[in-house]
C-alpha cells in the first residue's frame, strides 16, 4: 500500500494553459437550467422563430467591416460551420432513433442535466483527495484504485439514482446492478495513474446507454474545469461551446495521438501502428479521455488505443468518448471497424481519415 500526499501549500492549485485549475462553480446551475428547459418547452413555432433570430449571418466578411476579409483562421471556421449545418439538421432528426424491435430512444435533456450534476458531485469528492492525501491499492489486474475512486462513484450513483431510480448502473469500482436495457456507465476517475501522480489530466466519465446505444455523455475534469457534453442528435460541446472535428483529409498532414507504445507492442496491430506512424505528420501520446477530446475539438485527427485482446479497454473507459467524437462529426470504432464500446481497443478519427487509418492498422 502506497500513501501519496502533497506537501505544504497543497491548497493552491497550479495553472494549466493560462487557466486557474479550479472546479467550475456553474455546473450545478447548468444542470438546473437544462431541467427548466425540459419543464418549460416553448411551442414549436416559437422555438423556430427564436432559432431564426439567433442564426448568424453567413459569409466571409465580418459584420460592419466594409467587405474586408476575415483572417484565414476565421474563414476556415466559418466555412466549417456552413459545411456542418447539414449535419446538424440531420442530427436533430436523429434525436429520436429507432432500434431493433421497434423501440424508440428518447434522448433526454433531463438525463444530461443529471449527468452534469453527478459529475460535479464526483469532482468535489475527487478534488478533496487530489489536494490532500490518499492511499493507493492495486486491483487484481494491477491497476491502481484510491478512496477517491470509490467515493466519487458512490456520489455519482446517489445523484443518478435519485433522478432516475428505474435506470441501472455499470461502474468501474462497484460493477453492474439493475436495469441493463437503460443504464448509466460510470468511470469516477478516468486516468487514476495521472491522479495519483498529481498530473491534472484525469476526468469523471458518465454516459447513458439505452438499448445498446450511447445517448448521453459527460466528461468533466474538475482540475481544469473543462466540461464536455454530448447528446445524441444534439451535438458535442466544451463548456457550452459547440465543437467539431477537423476537416483534414490528407493522412500525410494528420496529427496522430496514441495511448502508449508498450500496450500496443506485441499485439497483432503493432506493425500496422508503425505504418500509421510513418504515414502521419505528427505523433504524440495523450492517454485516457484526453485523446478523444483532442479529436472532438479538431486539434488532432486520429486517436488510437491499442491493447492486447481481453486485457485492455472497458466500456466505462469509452462510453462518453464515443458519443462526444460522433456528435462532433467524427467516427469511433474498434480496430475491426465496429462502432462499439465493448472491445479492448479503439480508434477515433475525424471521419475522413478513418478508413485509411483502419486499413493501415489491420494485420
Amino acid at each position: 500500500m502506497e500513501e501519496v500526499r502533497q506537501g505544504a501549500g497543497a491548497g493552491a492549485l497550479p495553472v494549466l494553459h493560462g487557466r486557474s485549475l479550479q472546479p467550475r462553480g456553474h455546473l450545478a446551475e447548468t444542470a438546473r437550467a437544462l431541467r427548466r428547459r425540459c419543464a418549460d418547452r416553448a411551442p414549436p413555432s416559437e422555438r423556430s422563430a427564436r432559432a431564426h433570430s439567433r442564426r448568424p449571418q453567413r459569409g466571409r466578411h465580418a459584420a460592419g467591416s466594409g467587405g474586408s476579409h476575415l483572417p484565414d483562421g476565421h474563414v476556415r471556421r466559418h466555412a466549417r460551420r456552413r459545411r456542418r449545418a447539414r449535419d446538424l439538421r440531420a442530427g436533430a432528426r436523429r434525436a429520436r432513433r429507432a432500434v431493433p424491435g421497434g423501440r424508440v430512444i428518447a434522448v433526454s435533456q433531463a438525463a444530461l442535466a443529471a449527468a452534469i450534476e453527478a459529475a460535479e458531485a464526483a469532482g468535489l469528492v475527487a478534488l478533496k483527495y487530489y489536494r490532500g492525501g490518499f492511499e493507493v491499492t492495486l486491483k487484481p489486474d494491477d491497476t491502481p484504485v484510491t478512496q477517491a475512486d470509490r467515493e466519487a462513484e458512490r456520489a455519482i450513483v446517489e445523484v443518478l439514482s435519485r433522478a432516475f431510480p428505474e435506470h441501472g448502473v455499470l461502474g468501474e469500482e462497484f460493477g453492474g446492478s439493475g436495469n441493463t436495457e437503460t443504464r448509466w456507465i460510470i468511470d469516477p476517475i478516468d486516468g487514476t495513474k495521472n491522479f495519483v501522480r498529481h498530473i491534472p489530466l484525469w476526468a469523471t466519465l458518465i454516459a447513458l446507454e439505452e438499448h445498446g446505444e450511447i445517448t448521453v455523455g459527460v466528461i468533466h475534469n474538475p482540475v481544469t474545469g473543462d466540461l464536455y457534453t454530448a447528446r445524441r442528435g444534439g451535438g458535442a460541446f466544451l463548456n457550452g461551446e459547440r465543437i467539431y472535428v477537423s476537416d483534414e483529409a490528407d493522412l500525410g498532414r494528420a496529427f496522430l495521438v496514441h495511448a502508449g507504445l508498450r500496450p500496443a507492442h506485441g499485439t497483432g496491430h503493432w506493425e500496422g501502428f508503425l505504418r500509421l506512424v510513418d504515414a502521419t505528420d505528427r505523433q504524440r501520446g495523450f492517454g485516457d479521455y484526453a485523446g478523444y477530446s483532442l479529436v472532438a475539438e479538431g486539434k488532432a485527427e486520429i486517436y488510437a488505443e491499442i491493447y492486447p485482446e481481453g486485457a485492455g479497454l472497458k466500456p466505462w473507459d469509452l462510453a462518453p468518448c464515443k458519443i462526444l467524437v460522433e456528435e462532433a462529426g467524427g467516427r469511433f470504432t474498434d480496430l475491426s471497424g465496429r462502432a462499439t464500446i465493448y472491445s479492448s481497443s479503439a480508434l477515433a478519427t475525424n471521419g475522413r481519415l478513418h478508413d485509411a487509418a483502419l486499413a493501415l492498422l489491420r494485420p
